[in-house]
């Protein structure tokens, strides 16, 4: 797996960017000649140039498990059917793995690994015992003062994905953990996107995401 560093990540939105109102010939022509030089970098972009079509997407599975070294950790592992999402799925979970495995923040669940499990991908983070942080602070019954307090990290933590170009666009209270300790941890399922207006105006067709109660108005 190629490591998505900030050139590698613009030359898959420079591709995308071209290609998504592209007729279907160009696109196929100019993936081919992608895929020659590149062909993890070309099955990205022609997943995501799917996904944008509205191509099919597949449930997720995450479980809990514990590591089979010496150090058994606990870890959480997710699971991606992905032949029922087709190519488009395949990309975005191979994106995903890419993406997170370049994230490093103390209030970001950690990547710890990737692989199959059979003809399942996976990835393996790291598990944050905890609640949701609405619970949380109910519980507790924190005083204003505390719950801004938390409200600041998880804002450091949004801030130092969205500098890297990743947005999360399913943002709600069962992805934001506290545990006992005070150290909130956003739970990432990343979805890159490229902050320009111009690919704003070019994604508008693409599928919505994300929960009317916790969403961020569009600008």
């Amino acid at each position: 797996m190629t490591s998505l560093t900030p050139d590698r990540w613009q030359r898959i939105e420079e591709l995308f960017s071209t290609l998504v109102e592209a007729p279907a010939d160009l696109r196929a022509s100019a993936l081919a000649a992608a895929a020659a030089q590149d062909p993890e970098l070309a099955a990205t972009v022609e997943g995501m140039l799917a996904h944008a079509d509205g191509g099919a997407t597949c449930k997720v599975s995450v479980y809990e498990g514990v590591s089979d070294d010496e150090f058994a950790r606990r870890v959480a592992i997710k699971l991606a059917p992905l032949a029922a999402g087709g190519a488009a799925a395949e990309a975005r979970f191979r994106l995903e793995r890419q993406i997170l495995s370049s994230l490093d923040h103390p209030h970001i669940a950690r990547f710890l690994d990737a692989g199959a499990e059979g003809t399942l991908p996976d990835l393996v983070m790291e598990f944050v015992p905890g609640e949701p942080i609405t619970s949380y602070v109910t519980r507790k019954a924190l005083p204003l003062a505390d719950r801004l307090r938390l409200v600041q990290k998880l804002c450091g933590a949004l801030h130092y994905a969205h500098q890297r170009l990743v947005v999360h666009r399913d943002l709600k209270p069962s992805n934001i953990l506290s545990p006992t300790r005070a150290r909130p941890s956003c739970s990432i399922s990343a979805s890159p996107n490229c902050s320009t207006p111009e690919t704003r105006r070019r994604r508008r067709s693409a599928r919505w995401h994300g929960r009317p109660t916790t969403r961020v108005p569009s600008r």
